[in-house]
């Protein structure tokens, strides 16, 4: 006989929402809580993903955590309760039943709750970034391999501080082992100067993968720090290593270098509007498909038609052959 009524247990995996049942247990999740999956710090008691290894997935109606529960696959609302509460799935499930607020045909995330999570968001994002700048001048090891980094890049320190560039270990855990990946961490702020999130880039790609970050950069643009100065000329690259190498090399023209980031950002209708303003844009990419693609959405915008292995490297490759000054007047 089983222990628990299918049809209740059917109705609490259709009726509750593990979103909800989440941000009661007090989940802040770090990206924008409209996209399909979000994530965050796990709720579970004794778990060591303190930032965003929870996982929400709204259609699914499903939670999963890459620490605590790794190889689980998604779980319903009732398994969270059981791992947050310590009781039986039975008890569980009709706590979950019993608790009106839960149902998936309300939506309790209202503006101010959207709110609340994005300026926690920024706290976090702001703490973090304070102490990443303190490191990457300090005598600490990921301090001197952050130098090493930039420096090994030929970008100067004036650049540095420009962009506001920290040092930090990334702490990743792989089947219970705690690996440190030293990285430097990229700022990326909205239009109004608020700090949107890190892109944390790894001096030692971990499984391929160069990047993780905190909060969010989809969808927009790096780089709003270092163009505060007018410019009627702007410059579109992809890695944010581009753009701080053209800032440096042509720190004395009239122009505003911006990256998109990685090839999955698109064109918001924010970033049409702002390039729109400028007087020329000048779309730079790995790929010159891709940059003929990105210039054809934009108003009096030209794409740079020779890949890079012809020109002689990225960006950063031709600073560092001290050649990036030369070939963007050339491009301008």
């Amino acid at each position: 006989m089983a222990m628990y009524d299918d049809t209740a247990k059917e109705k609490m995996r259709e009726g509750v929402s593990v979103f909800e049942l989440a941000l009661k247990y007090g989940v802040e999740f770090v990206n924008n809580l409209e996209r399909n999956e979000v994530r965050g710090a796990c709720p579970i008691p004794g778990c060591t993903s303190d930032h965003d290894g929870f996982h929400v997935n709204k259609s699914k109606n499903r939670w999963l955590c890459h620490s605590c529960h790794p190889s689980r696959g998604w779980l319903d609302a009732a398994q969270l309760v059981m791992a947050v509460e310590k009781v039986g799935y039975r008890q569980a499930m009709q706590k979950c039943l019993d608790d009106t607020t839960l149902s998936r045909d309300t939506l309790a995330v209202t503006r101010d709750t959207q709110a609340a999570v994005t300026k926690y968001n920024q706290y976090i994002a702001q703490t973090i970034l304070d102490k990443a700048q303190q490191r990457l001048w300090s005598a600490t090891k990921e301090g001197e391999q952050a130098r090493g980094y930039l420096k090994s890049r030929s970008l100067l320190s004036p650049t540095w501080e420009q962009f506001q560039i920290g040092a930090w270990d990334w702490k990743k855990q792989n089947t219970g082992i705690e690996q440190r990946l030293p990285s430097i961490v990229l700022p990326w702020y909205d239009s109004d100067g608020s700090l949107a999130g890190l892109r944390y880039r790894h001096l030692s790609p971990d499984d391929r993968v160069k990047y993780r970050w905190y909060g969010s950069t989809a969808n927009r643009l790096f780089g709003w720090q270092a163009n505060t100065l007018p410019a009627d000329t702007v410059i579109l690259c992809e890695g944010e290593i581009n753009a701080l190498s053209i800032y440096q090399a042509t720190l004395a023209d009239d122009l505003h270098v911006f990256s998109l980031g990685s090839q999955t950002n698109r064109l918001s209708e924010s970033i049409v509007a702002h390039v729109s303003a400028y007087r020329r844009a000048i779309v730079w990419m790995d790929e010159p498909d891709r940059a003929q693609a990105i210039a054809e959405k934009l108003p009096n915008a030209v794409a740079v038609t020779i890949d890079s292995a012809s020109m002689g490297g990225d960006a950063n490759q031709l600073l560092t052959a001290n050649r990036l000054s030369e070939i963007v007047r050339c491009l301008l």
